[in-house]
């Protein structure tokens, strides 16, 4: 995806992945691991001409979605051999 800012603005941080807006929207689980979203030959490109895939040549961080009570709600897959893709999913109920 392609954002237009004002050359005054500069990101420090970008996330690519799938949100879920409350995880009350989810509950309850369902039974079984439920794929949500997939992420295929994703290439990233900084304003200053630095080319790399999810996998860097920065720094990245796997984030896990879990309720307060320290229920997975939504997790990542593995991300891919080339760095270009991963998958995420909603967790089947404990």
């Amino acid at each position: 995806m392609r954002v237009t800012t004002s050359a005054r603005v500069v990101y420090r941080h970008a996330f690519v992945g799938s949100l879920i807006d409350s995880n009350a929207d989810v509950m309850p689980l369902p039974t079984t691991n439920t794929l949500l979203w997939t992420f295929r030959n994703s290439r990233v490109v900084t304003y200053g001409g630095v080319r790399g895939t999810l996998r860097g040549p920065w720094t990245t961080v796997k984030e896990i979605d879990r309720t307060s009570g320290g229920v997975t709600v939504m997790y990542p897959g593995k991300l891919s051999s080339t760095g270009g893709g991963f998958s995420t999913y909603l967790h089947a109920a404990p």
